[in-house]
């Protein structure tokens, strides 16, 4: 998925089961960690956490800032030799590309520097139960809807990005078109709502694998998050729910037909328009009470055919049929 705006882990990890450590080829030391658990028989997942290359970002910022002031213009020049050398040796040595298309400022120097560092230190501390979730999750989301191997990338949430992640309990997570995925854990995120956050992003990611059953468009972005947002639901049942705005019928007509013109686009239904009258997060809103009605409705189909439902199936036979056929 995107973002749960959206909306996405140490050495420790080697006691958890069928966790294996990944060699790194290159001369100069990693900063970064890869584990690879296994999640099905034929379906494994790499689970990738940059904490030791923030730690070497304020490494040097520190140093640095002994010998002279540090401008904004030197923390994106030590962040970049950093975090983002590492970032794209990763993108490079898995095969993978990171496009966070509207968030791209998650490759931006914070200014909030001892925030990022006390998180990430956290983090690092928490990084054996993190992992366990995050294993869990993807093994757990497997045996229901099974899919190619994956590779998942967790960072800390700068501070900037606080807000973006209130509604979704202190998390963030993206898929990316190549079916990766980015967990970005916030100061208030607990081990319940990663779980969460990681079937919701595990779902996107396989569906993506379908594209036959996809049609780019405003419909599609609705029923995308809310066949996700249903599906980690039915796993973890306990997981605090996005906030979203409560919207009259006659608001939520006027936004499906709009909808079904095509003329909304994903960042418009996800951070709202004020020109189109969209609340924020409507893709979450709208997109799950479609999908939950459609899911009461077929209830003897698997998680997994409904996941690989076709976009043409849900219209037809969906919750706002008479307004969007």
């Amino acid at each position: 998925m995107r973002i749960r705006l959206a909306f996405f882990l140490s050495i420790l990890i080697c006691c958890v089961s069928g966790c294996t450590s990944q060699p790194t080829q290159s001369t100069e030391k990693p900063k970064s960690t890869i584990r690879e658990v296994e999640l099905a028989k034929d379906q494994h997942a790499k689970i990738i956490t940059l904490y030791p290359a923030y730690i070497d970002y304020f490494t040097k910022v520190q140093k640095k800032m002994k010998d002279t002031n540090v401008t904004d213009e030197d923390l994106q020049r030590i962040f970049d030799k950093t975090v983002r050398r590492e970032l794209d040796r990763i993108q490079k040595e898995q095969d993978i590309f990171l496009d966070f298309k509207g968030f791209n400022d998650v490759f931006s120097a914070t200014s909030y520097l001892n925030d990022l560092k006390r998180l990430t230190k956290r983090l690092m501390h928490e990084e054996k139960e993190n992992m366990k979730a995050v294993h869990e999750a993807l093994r757990k989301s497997a045996d229901h809807l099974p899919g190619k191997d994956k590779i998942i990338l967790m960072l800390p949430l700068s501070e900037e990005h606080r807000y973006a992640a209130k509604a979704t309990s202190g998390l963030i997570g993206f898929t990316m078109s190549d079916g990766s995925m980015v967990i970005m854990l916030g100061e208030e995120y607990t081990h319940e709502i990663l779980e969460y956050v990681v079937a919701h992003e595990y779902n996107h990611s396989v569906v993506n694998e379908h594209p036959e059953i996809r049609q780019p468009s405003s419909i599609d972005y609705l029923i995308f998050e809310g066949k996700a947002e249903v599906f980690a639901k039915e796993l973890y049942p306990k997981a605090p729910p996005i906030e979203t705005e409560k919207m009259a019928f006659n608001d939520k007509k006027k936004i499906l037909e709009q909808v079904k013109n095509n003329s909304l686009s994903y960042e418009e239904l996800s951070t709202g328009s004020e020109a189109k009258d969209v609340p924020r997060l409507t893709v979450y809103s709208l997109g799950t009470e479609l999908m939950s009605d459609f899911r009461q409705k077929k209830s003897e189909q698997t998680l997994q055919e409904f996941s690989l439902t076709p976009v043409s199936d849900v219209i037809h036979e969906g919750k706002f049929k008479l307004i969007l056929e």
